[in-house]
């Protein structure tokens, strides 16, 4: 193989890397910021990667729920760190659903609590003064 050749397989495997990571990442505009929900269940799986800490919560009707959650810098500065939450726990998780709810995802997080011993992570957000603003005008913020 000449070396341009070599250059352009290399070139087309970089591209394909990449576009899978873009297609993994997501936009806030997928999610609905002006409405909050919460997903009770078992953490079925923990991943402590970047850009996102994803969690999936197995719900009682045994759908999983993805949660994206914060980045690894952002856990650590919260004390979140990969121990304080395991597969197994129950949980309570807070946060803006996707757009497409038969995607069962969860972003812009505001509450993680594990009732059991009353462990919790808040963060002050919610529906913006835009939502309220749109509600009260009755259209969409979005």
């Amino acid at each position: 193989m000449s070396k341009a050749s070599s250059s352009r397989v290399l070139l087309g495997a970089f591209a394909l890397v990449l576009a899978g990571t873009a297609q993994a990442h997501h936009s806030y505009a997928d999610f609905d910021g002006c409405n909050r929900v919460s997903v009770r269940g078992e953490i079925a799986s923990l991943q402590w990667v970047n850009p996102h800490v994803l969690v999936t919560v197995r719900d009682s009707a045994q759908v999983e729920h993805i949660v994206v959650w914060f980045s690894l810098t952002q856990a650590a500065q919260a004390g979140v760190e990969g121990g304080t939450l395991r597969i197994g726990d129950s949980v309570v998780v807070t946060g803006a659903p996707h757009r497409d709810p038969e995607k069962h995802l969860l972003s812009r997080i505001s509450a993680v609590q594990r009732p059991v011993d009353g462990w919790e992570w808040t963060r002050a957000s919610g529906p913006t003064t835009r939502c309220a603003e749109a509600a009260a005008a009755g259209t969409s913020p979005q």
